[in-house]
């Protein structure tokens, strides 16, 4: 993750070098995969939003808002 700058990088596992960097929200912080879908969920956390990365194309197919403070 590159926080400041509102992206990550996605590595080549086999190599580790750089296949890609994705723009994501505001200070991303954290990501989950998801392997069946092929999907990464990149939460954001300046923005309160959450980042849906498709693996095949290395792009964001989705932006969805994170409630504030839900109990």
């Amino acid at each position: 993750m590159n926080s400041e700058a509102g992206s990550v990088t996605v590595l080549d596992g086999r190599k580790g070098r750089p296949l890609a960097t994705i723009r994501v929200g505001n200070y991303p912080i954290g990501i989950a995969l998801d392997e069946r879908a092929g999907r990464a969920y990149v939460v954001n956390n300046r923005g309160s939003t959450l980042s849906i990365v498709e693996e095949a194309t290395l792009t964001v197919v989705a932006t969805r808002r994170i409630p504030r403070n839900v109990s």
